[in-house]
């Protein structure tokens, strides 16, 4: 019978070798950028603004299911902020339109 050893490999090997070459160019001081891309006609489509969406799948809604919208709108004031829930009435409440999930889903390309 045997010894046993166990096997550990040597780390000696891979303290020196490296890990990554990483490469950077950059332009000369002075020069122009390059202008930013240009997207086309989709540009136009999605250029409606910020929008932020929470759902909520309960027939009714709290007023804690408008905090993180209310948060959001506080960030960036220039959103629209929509809230849809299961219920059957639509509500604005400071700024933010709380809709039904059944109206607002079919909507949903008129409300964007």
């Amino acid at each position: 019978m045997g010894h046993t050893r166990s096997y550990r490999p040597s780390l000696r090997r891979f303290a020196s070798a490296p890990c990554a070459t990483i490469s950077v160019s950059m332009p000369p001081q002075g020069a122009v950028p390059p202008p930013p891309p240009v997207f086309g006609t989709k540009r136009r489509r999605w250029s409606r603004g910020l929008v932020a969406i929470e759902v909520k799948r309960s027939s009714t809604y709290r007023e804690a299911d408008l905090a993180t919208l209310r948060l959001f709108q506080g960030d960036y004031p220039m959103a629209r902020c929509f809230l849809f829930y299961g219920g059957s009435r639509a509500y604005e409440i400071d700024g933010i339109r709380v809709l039904p999930l059944a109206t607002a889903l079919p909507e949903l390309e008129a409300l964007l």
